[in-house]
């Protein structure tokens, strides 16, 4: 019922698989110099409605016709000389727009908004009697408007004074005061991530939810080719309505000596970039805020995470004193998934966030960006608060088979957007660091 009647957006990763197939099928024309995707696929939006392209080309009318022949489109809708839409075989509409490599920056910087990004960018150009287009920016001179065409993005904000504004900032956040003012945070990358502290192996822990499909052996192999140094395995907890206390902490003991073996193993594998891993546990924060898992177990464990996964209703003020009851456990470092939101199906759990915050601030605890292409939670407004008061940030794929762990871009693209630099994350930090972080 709640989702009925929603215009449905298409998640980012599916949205960006279609843009790559045609960028990459555009680039195989010579006459295109460059191709991009715009709008807000190319802010790296959680969802997104239309897949827009463009190309920079000297020949518009080849690049177009090449266009219109990508090998999985099933019908063309338009087919002029500056602009071309043509339906996928998923049903999905894809508009093209291509202009000469001189004048493409502008073109690229427009239509890849946002709008607020733009209009208060064009009131900021309006002072300096300058008029802002997708055809380059308009100079005043003696009573005439004169065109200056633009090639790149990085010209375009440099003839404003301005530093370059990386397209997930884009959202009229302060942004553009920042360039103005040099100021622009150095984001995160994928390149700074040193381990996935969210990744379900197939260790079958008799849990009411999912269990993984890969094994430990090789969700470690991934690590390694990933390049990371360090991992946790952070399966479900044993079903609290299936077991007693004593199964539950011989469940956890028995993953606890498999996972020594395992950091055993590793320790002799010299060519190995992953050093270690943690042995962890997501655990389910029940609705009286009570964690399902004795003491006994807890002490198995190296760190918890914990998250909510079910009772989604309950009102602000017993879901927040819910959730800090299960985040106050001395064990549990994460608030996995924190809203609990699943993209076009369910909306987050409604939460003070200010006092979250607080808590984690006071308590040194820390909260989680998944980069399951169906959760990206925290979301990126959030994210924002928490990078503003200086709270600690992890990112963990919630990996249910090895290959799940290449979503981690997606949780770089929603620090990115909430504007965390690698001191934000914590597990951009070494394997010591980290280790040092858990023993603080």
């Amino acid at each position: 019922k709640e989702a009925k009647g929603r215009t449905v957006r298409t998640l980012l990763p599916y949205a960006q698989t279609i843009a790559d197939e045609i960028l990459e099928w555009l680039k195989k024309d010579p006459s295109i110099k460059r191709a991009d995707a715009l709008g807000s696929l190319r802010r790296k939006a959680a969802t997104v409605g239309d897949i827009d392209l463009a190309a920079a080309t000297n020949s518009p009318s080849s690049t177009i016709e090449h266009f219109t022949k990508f090998p999985n489109a099933t019908r063309i809708l338009e087919k002029g000389d500056r602009t071309a839409a043509i339906v996928i075989g998923s049903g999905k509409q894809v508009d093209l727009m291509v202009e000469s490599p001189n004048a493409y920056g502008a073109l690229l910087q427009h239509f890849t908004g946002s709008k607020h990004h733009n209009i208060a960018l064009r009131e900021y150009a309006l002072k300096k009697n300058l008029s802002l287009s997708d055809y380059g920016i308009y100079v005043k001179k003696a009573g005439k408007k004169l065109l200056k065409k633009i090639a790149t993005e990085e010209e375009f904000y440099s003839f404003l004074d301005m530093d370059w504004i990386s397209p997930e900032l884009r959202e009229n956040g302060g942004e553009i005061q920042a360039a103005l003012g040099h100021n622009l945070p150095i984001l995160v990358e994928l390149a700074d991530i040193k381990a996935d502290l969210q990744i379900h192996s197939d260790y079958d822990i008799e849990t009411s939810h999912d269990v993984g499909e890969s094994s430990m052996e090789e969700i470690v192999g991934k690590a390694n080719d990933l390049g990371y140094e360090y991992i946790a395995f952070t399966e479900h907890n044993p079903s609290k309505s299936k077991h007693n206390e004593r199964q539950m902490v011989e469940i956890l003991k028995r993953k606890q000596s498999i996972v020594d073996k395992l950091n055993y193993s590793i320790m002799k594998r010299v060519k190995y970039r992953v050093k270690k891993v943690f042995n962890s546990l997501e655990i389910d924060i029940l609705p009286n805020g009570d964690l399902p898992v004795p003491d006994e177990g807890m002490e198995t464990l190296d760190f918890a995470l914990v998250s909510i996964h079910s009772s989604f209703g309950l009102d602000r003020k017993s879901m927040t004193a819910r959730v800090l009851k299960g985040l106050a456990h001395p064990k549990v470092k994460i608030f996995a998934h924190p809203t609990g939101r699943k993209l076009n199906f369910r909306e987050g759990v409604d939460l003070d966030w200010p006092k979250i915050f607080e808590f984690c601030l006071e308590n040194d605890k820390w909260l989680e960006i998944n980069a399951e292409p169906m959760r990206l939670d925290l979301p990126d407004v959030l994210v924002r608060d928490a990078v503003k008061l200086g709270l600690k940030l992890t990112l963990g794929t919630d990996a249910h088979n090895r290959l799940g762990m290449e979503n981690m871009i997606y949780g770089i693209n929603v620090a990115r957007r909430g504007w965390a630099t690698k001191n934000d994350i914590v597990n951009t930090r070494t394997l010591q660091e980290f280790e040092k972080l858990l023993k603080d």
